[in-house]
């Protein structure tokens, strides 16, 4: 085992030295791993600590204090027949390396995944130790300057049984609380002890208990108590050690890896990974990143706000996390193709939308700007194993307004990357560190993430109708609720003309209200109108006052909106849902019952065949079972038709994925035949087309044709942009008579 020499410091004279660091180039950076940082954030370089010694670097830790970041790890590999250290990095803000790497504890036996916090002028790392016959909880002090005493670290928890997975923080105000997990009659409860910061004494000597049951905690400071949490339960300790809270289910799903616990606007929030492994038939549901809240009273508002979703059993649930209805569910795997989550769906878990998997601990920190969260994801190889970890990160501000939504892929190496942390630094930085696992074993990576601030206020992205009187006002970010009044939206109808378009006699708003809906991210506005706006006639929206969630609370001043008043109404799904259909028809059918270059149908519709009338039938659903509509005998075919209005023209991309093949129109138009020549069965969720497609100005109409070889017989239909995205801003019509004239007709 390699093993770094280090000066030997009494505690008192460490504790009381200023920080002289050198700061020293960074070394070589490895091989690029960056994704796409989300627009306003800076992912720096990825910076390599020292080569590892055999046996990898493994679990990661940093803290930030006295302007240094300090990264500590765990050196070589600590099962059987192995040994560790913990090593540890400092790392100045602009991001280069401070002096060569400390060794924080190289005594014989085993080291092990370590923690840290900074308080008083000096950080505390702590690790589990396998010196003795167990293991135990030793700690040692780190002077920014580079000191480590006392070398062989010192007792923090050392009764019978093992203690381990340590975890610290920090009241910022003289005391560290270190808890962790240890083994009593037979279980493993978790246990903490506070910590004099000044002179690195044990307050709590033989430690106190916190959870009665739990494994691998997490603790942080609200501004007023400890949050300790474990998987999917916490309690609040406060200053003194006491239990404040005891122990309390923060969110519902009882399967979850070990969560991460993070003070911010004065609130104790957790993040956990829900179901991080996938279940061969999806009967567990979505792997999920969500976050949940214990408030200082005891409350649970995440929880509560969870029931609606919870009725409805638990296939309706993770439905409403691969959504985006559940406002606190950062991130959700989506069944392929289909939108919510069908458990026990014929086929089993075949894969998922982008074969995507949360997994692993996620990690979260404040950095004064936004509460900045990052985990992994892992890729199905099949319906039961991982593989390919990258990193996904977001932030959000008070009240769960997601800034980046859907979240930014920001490492996407080939190799694993797993197990991140966080530290803030300076308001708006933080250092993100990370295991690379590649052929040669586990490494530990750290990089620079940069927030910039926000100094722009809220822009309206685009108008589009609810109803009659309810239109929505979409936002390019979270707006703030109590900037939200009906005077601070004017509406305004025109004169027709070329632009610019004058404001003439304003329309009364009666209210404004953000919208309730999770999927409207907290960029919404619902306007309840006085009277009806005239569909196909230009407005104008005047704003004032909005604000965003940023620190700066930016406000917009006076800004102008000019939109169509567009026909049809919005549609809160990814997939489409308005349809009407007509089948079932022969599948060798020899020419097709009506001109799909013309038709236009409208419900209840009648088409003539030899064998009689076959009526076009609406219905309302995103994944179209046609064999529960029509009958699962083989050898059929049936249509689809839906319209829709653009208020421009676009390119767009058509996704299709049925059961069997399809053909598609577009206004009149054949944009895609995937039934000539098809010789073989295609299964629901197999497979998926992408079509691009251009849409028209106005009124556009969508026809599909499927057919049915045998058995199972569905169909689902998206509209997106070329990154993949819904175009939230269309809108979907009953039919042809509805207002706007269909295009091509």
């Amino acid at each position: 085992m390699r093993r770094t020499a280090t000066l030997v410091l009494s505690l008192p004279a460490a504790m009381l030295l200023a920080s002289c660091a050198v700061p020293q180039m960074p070394m070589a950076v490895m091989a690029s791993d960056a994704g796409q940082p989300p627009a306003g954030v800076t992912l720096g370089a990825a910076g390599p600590v020292a080569s590892p010694a055999h046996g990898g670097q493994f679990a990661p830790a940093v803290a930030f204090g006295a302007d240094t970041y300090l990264l500590v790890w765990q050196e070589g590999f600590s099962g059987a027949g192995g040994g560790s250290d913990i090593l540890a990095q400092r790392i100045s803000p602009d991001g280069a390396t401070v002096g060569e790497p400390l060794t924080v504890c190289a005594q014989a036996g085993a080291q092990e995944t370590p923690a840290v916090a900074y308080c008083s002028g000096h950080f505390l790392v702590v690790w589990a130790d396998r010196r003795g016959r167990d293991s135990d909880i030793y700690g040692a002090i780190v002077t920014p300057d580079g000191q480590v005493t006392p070398t062989e670290g010192f007792l923090i928890a050392g009764r019978s049984g093992a203690q381990v997975a340590p975890a610290v923080t920090t009241d910022g105000k003289g005391q560290f609380l270190v808890v962790w997990q240890g083994y009593v009659d037979d279980h493993f409860e978790i246990h903490g002890a506070r910590i004099d910061a000044a002179n690195g004494t044990l307050t709590d000597k033989m430690g106190f208990t916190i959870l009665d049951r739990g494994e691998r905690p997490s603790v942080a400071w609200t501004g007023s108590n400890y949050l300790v949490c474990q998987k999917w339960y916490a309690a609040l300790v406060s200053s003194q050690g006491k239990v404040v809270v005891p122990t309390t289910q923060v969110w519902v799903d009882k399967i979850a890896g070990a969560s991460v616990a993070v003070g911010a606007w004065g609130d104790g929030y957790v993040f956990m990974n829900s179901q991080p492994f996938p279940d061969p038939w999806g009967w567990s549901g979505n792997g999920a990143i969500a976050g949940a809240r214990l408030l200082a009273d005891g409350s649970l508002p995440e929880l509560k706000a969870s029931e609606p979703f919870r009725r409805g059993g638990g296939e309706r649930f993770a439905g409403a996390k691969a959504d985006g209805r559940v406002p606190n569910c950062l991130d959700a795997a989506r069944w392929f193709n289909h939108p919510g989550w069908p458990m026990g769906m014929r086929g089993a878990l075949k894969h998922t939308m982008g074969d995507n998997w949360p997994t692993g601990t996620p990690a979260a920190c404040y950095d004064g700007r936004s509460l900045v969260v990052v985990w992994s994801c892992g890729q199905l190889v099949d319906t039961r194993r991982l593989n390919h970890r990258r990193l996904y990160m977001t932030r959000m501000l008070p009240g769960w307004g997601l800034i980046d939504r859907p979240a930014a892929l920001i490492v996407a190496d080939r190799d694993e990357a797993e197990e991140p942390v966080l530290a803030a630094g300076p308001t708006g930085q933080s250092l993100l560190a990370y295991q690379r696992v590649n052929a040669d074993g586990p490494a530990v990576v750290w990089r620079l993430l940069s927030e910039a601030a926000d100094k722009g206020p809220p822009k309206v992205e685009y108008v589009v109708p609810a109803s009659d009187t309810e239109w929505i006002v979409r936002f390019d970010e979270p707006v703030a609720p109590g900037s939200i009044k009906a005077g601070g939206f004017r509406l305004f109808t025109t004169e027709e003309g070329p632009a610019p378009l004058e404001p003439a006699a304003p329309l009364q708003v009666k209210d404004a209200a953000l919208n309730a809906d999770g999927r409207g991210q907290q960029r919404e506005v619902v306007l309840t109108l006085a009277e009806p706006l005239k569909r196909d006639r230009q407005y104008i929206l005047q704003v004032s006052g909005i604000a965003d969630r940023s620190p700066a609370a930016n406000a917009v001043t006076t800004a102008r909106y000019a939109f169509l008043a567009q026909p049809g109404t919005m549609v809160r799904t990814d997939y489409v849902d308005h349809w009407i259909t007509a089948g079932p028809f022969p599948r060798d059918l020899k020419n097709h019952p009506f001109d799909p270059a013309t038709v236009q149908p409208a419900d209840g519709d009648a088409i003539k065949t030899a064998a009689g009338e076959v009526k076009w039938s609406a219905l309302n659903a995103q994944a179209v079972d046609l064999g529960r509509r029509l009958g699962e005998d083989g050898n059929q075919l049936a249509y689809a038709m839906t319209y829709f209005y653009s208020d421009r023209a676009r390119d767009a991309v058509l996704r299709l994925d049925t059961n069997d093949h399809n053909r598609a129109w577009l206004n009149g138009r054949l944009v895609h035949d995937g039934i000539s020549g098809a010789t073989a069965s295609r299964g629901f969720h197999d497979s998926v087309d992408v079509v691009p497609v251009h849409l028209a100005a106005g009124a556009n109409r969508l026809l599909l044709e499927v057919e049915n070889r045998l058995t199972t017989w569905m169909m689902v239909a998206q509209i997106t942009d070329a990154a993949g995205q819904p175009l939230g801003d269309l809108t979907w019509l009953p039919g042809p008579s509805g207002s706007g004239s269909p295009a091509g007709r």
